[in-house]
This record gives C-alpha cells, structure tokens and sequence, in this order.
C-alpha cells in the first residue's frame, strides 16, 4: 500500500537496447527473466521508438517531449539552448530533488559562458540534475575506480579489452569481474540511494551504458550463451540491391568498423563474415542479461526498503542497435531496427490494477516519456510538449486517436568526410533525413538526395523496395505524414498567459 503523498520516480534508460530483446515478447534466444516480472507488474509498449540517434539527440526529446527539429539538439555535439525546460525542470517544480546514476550526453548551453570552461566543450550530466555518480564521456571516474581496486591505469575505456583473447565462435569475455563492471559501478550508485529511502516522495534517473558496444560480457554471462540455440538470422530485404547504390546507403555501410564491436576486428563492421555476426549477436545478448541481472538489483532495494508500492517505474532505451540486421552495425541507419526500443511503466496506483501485464500494440514515441512521468506524478502539461502521456493505456481508459505512425530523423553532419563519401558534397544543413514509418510504408527523405521506400511484407520489420504505384502511394503517405505532423507542432497555439512586453496591446 502507497504511503507517501506522491509517488518516488525511478526511471531507468539502457543505452543501445533493442525493442525487441524482452523475453516477454517472444524472442527466441534472449532471456529477462527480471524486465519481463517488471512488465508483468505494469505495462510494456511493445511498437515503441526513439526520436533520433545517436544518444544526445534521443534523449533530448525525452527530456524536453519535443522532436529533433523541435530541441534542435542535432547531433552528440550541439549544445542545448538555455531555453528549453528538460525534465529536472518539471521535477523539481513538482518538489522533487532530481538525482542521477550515469549520463545524460548532454552539452550544456553556450549562452554567458567562457569558450574556455570545460563544462560546454563536451557531453556532460544536464543541468538541474543532481549527481550520485557520474559516468562522464571519457569514463575517467570509472577508470580511477578500477585503478583503485588495482586492475591498472589504462588509456581510455576501449583499452580495458585490448588483451581480451578471442577464439572463433566463442563469446570474449570482459577481463572485469562482474562485481566491478560500469553497470555494476552505476547500480551500487544507485541501490544505495534506495536503500537509504526517504520519507519524503524521490526522484531517480539511472542510465545504464550497457547493451552499447563494445560486447563484452562478464565470464559467467559469456558463458551462459556459449552453447545455446535459437539465434535469430539477421533481417535483410529480399531486393535490397535496389537501393544498394543510394548515396546514404553506401555511407551506412562504412559508417561502423569492427573494433566498434570488438577490439581485434579489422574492417568494416558490414563484410564481417556470418559466422562472426552470429558470434556478436550472442555477444549483445549476453551483455543484455548481465544488465537484466543488474536491474534486479534496483528493484531488489525497492523491495527490501519497503518502497516498491511507492515507486513509479519507467524503463527505456535512447535508440536501439542494428546488429547485422541489413548488414548494418550501430545505429546510423533509416531501418527501424535503430529506433525501435522498449518501453515498460509501472505505476503504482491504484486505478492502474486492472492493466498490470498489459501489451500495447498501438505506436508510442519517446516525445511521450515526459508527459507520462509527469501525468503519473499528478503534475501539469507543459504547451510545449509535443508528445503526449500515455497514462489512458496506464488506466484501461479509451484513447483518442492512437498513433500509428512513427517519426524519427538522423543528422550527420558532423561525420568525417571518408566516412560521408559522396554525401560530403552536400551542405552540412542537407546531411540528414527524417523517417515516417507508418502502418504499410517506411519513407525516409532527404533534403537534398531521393527519397527511399520501403514497403512492409508480411508482420514486424520485413520490408521490400516499394516500385511502381506502391512507391508513388508509398511516398505520398509517408511525405504527407511528415508534414502533417510538423504542421500540428507549429501549428499549435501557445496556451501560456502572456504579461509585459508580450501582452497585446
């Protein structure tokens, strides 16, 4: 039973977490035996997608509930505007004191600051956050603490693994033992914040690196997978030779090289051989249940501290992973494998009984992370929001108008020009594209380059180059859906009372 005026918050972000990696959900070869008991205790929002990639840029617009062209956080580089009122902001109105056990791959605003202060020249932890430890960009703080606990100095995080040896087919192990591992540096973090308990309501953001590259589970996950059947093929479209030669195609293919996944691999990440993508996915999936595993011990301190009654819980990802799907590593892609990520709420009020092991089918985005938080904490709705809480699914209450499509943009143009090819000719506001997945179609358009179709096949993520009156229809549906939907977001009316200088007059 509930006994606090309001309920905690504990809401936790994996990085690179595909949507479909919950066992609950049907994967053949990945076990989460402990999201899967979350899902069972709340909602999970199984057609669920992160608004852009890479982290910065996703996570903007779970914090702030607006599109990529909306918080104009483009890419990892491009600092914040002063303006915007992120997620903390909202807490800490409610009366909560925001902390956090990770990152947020945020750059701070430029407005007043020094060119020298080192707080705007790189990812940092957003403001209004208040930090029970912090995984900066660098991992310097993680890096000091293995070297206290006598594992060396080494020179920046990918250099943990260099001496990792690695047989063909076999799973590498990580040479951290599983106590001291960055997931486990951020939980501990994190329990001990929730163990401690309050008697007032708490607010808790822990994000987690882990599933993102590189893969190397600890020894006894590693193991775990070593011998099990049932990996799943990668996906591929059946003509997709038809848009092999598309400017941006041929970039994703060089966009990921192979020590990305692991240290010793040489090359572009998409000629790896089969066998050795059907090696990293096993790889991927063990370090998900190592993070499963983790977890468990969040909730495990909700649990012993007599605080799981009290707790909203929301779990997410900021994008997703390719993971040889279109033999595409990463993230840097139009396919929805990129941006498909899970999305579990658990709301621990009383009128959100009746759906407790709900799946929801209809599309939700990452826009709404922040509504639903604030609408289950019984907070205001902001006019700037451009997404929408999702507590009616919470509630068994009727929806208005559920989505159906999708919508998420990718900016590049911060790339190093080998890697653009052909696409460095473009002006560096033409490197980008937005992507309308909708009910039959996935468009993706480009400033300056011509559009892709793909038209769905069967159920999930198949999809085949749209030809003909399918690409004509195709195009028409996803170009208008685009701009349906930036015409409703600009379209809408500021429901703020004007005073001062901006009062009409």
């Amino acid at each position: 039973m509930a006994t606090k005026a309001r309920p905690n918050l504990l809401f936790i972000t994996l990085d690179q977490w595909r949507g479909d990696g919950l066992q609950h959900l049907g994967h053949p070869f990945l076990r989460t035996p402990v999201l899967s008991a979350l899902a069972a205790r709340g909602v999970t929002f199984a057609t669920h997608f992160g608004q852009s990639t890479p982290c910065a840029p996703s996570r903007a617009s779970m914090f702030t509930s607006r599109y990529l062209h909306g918080h104009r956080v483009y890419t990892n580089q491009t600092p914040l505007d002063a303006h915007l009122r992120t997620m903390p902001f909202h807490l800490r109105a409610l009366g909560y004191e925001p902390f956090l056990a990770g990152y947020t791959s945020t750059m701070w605003p430029r407005e007043g600051a020094s060119p020298a202060d080192p707080q705007i020249n790189g990812p940092k932890v957003g403001p209004g956050w208040s930090v029970l430890r912090e995984m900066d960009a660098g991992k310097r703080h993680y890096l000091a603490y293995l070297n206290r606990l006598g594992y060396g100095r080494v020179d920046g995080f990918a250099r943990i693994f260099d001496r990792v040896q690695r047989g063909d087919g076999v799973v590498p192990s990580s040479p951290i033992d599983e106590a001291h591992s960055e997931t486990a540096w951020i939980v501990d973090a994190a329990a001990e914040f929730i163990a401690y308990g309050r008697d007032e309501p708490w607010a808790l953001h822990v994000s987690i690196f882990k599933p993102h590259p590189p893969c190397y589970p600890s020894t006894r996950w590693a193991e775990a997978v070593r011998d099990r059947a049932g990996v799943p093929p990668t996906r591929t479209l059946a003509d997709g030779e038809a848009i092999a030669d598309h400017p941006f195609m041929r970039y994703a293919a060089r966009r990921i090289r192979g020590d990305y996944l692991w240290n010793d691999l040489t090359g572009l990440a998409s000629d790896l051989p089969a066998a050795t993508v059907e090696t990293i996915r096993r790889a991927y999936w063990a370090v998900c249940e190592e993070v499963d595993a983790q977890v468990g011990r969040l909730l495990a301190a909700l649990d012993a501290s007599g605080q799981r009654d009290d707790t909203l819980i929301v779990l997410t990802s900021d994008h997703a992973e390719m993971l040889g799907d279109h033999r595409s590593f990463g993230k840097y892609t139009i396919f929805p494998e990129s941006f498909h990520i899970p999305l579990i709420v658990v709301d621990p009020a009383a009128d959100c009984d009746a759906t407790r092991g709900r799946i929801v089918r209809d599309v939700s985005e990452g826009v709404d992370i922040l509504p639903t938080i604030m609408g289950c904490l019984r907070g205001a709705d902001d006019p700037l929001w451009e997404g929408r809480s999702l507590r009616p699914y919470l509630t068994g209450d009727a929806v208005s108008a559920p989505k159906t499509t999708a919508f998420y943009d990718y900016d590049f143009r911060f790339d190093p020009d080998p890697t653009l090819g052909d696409l460095a000719r473009l002006p560096a506001d033409a490197r980008s594209v937005s992507v309308a997945l909708c009910e039959r179609y996935l468009v993706a358009c480009f400033p300056m380059l011509e559009p892709i179709v793909l038209e769905r096949h069967g159920a999930g993520f198949d999809f085949a180059v749209a030809r003909g009156a399918s690409r004509d229809e195709g195009l028409a549906d996803g170009t208008q859906a685009l701009l349906r939907n930036r015409l409703r977001l600009v379209g809408e009316p500021l429901r703020v009372p004007l005073s001062g200088s901006m009062a009409p007059r």
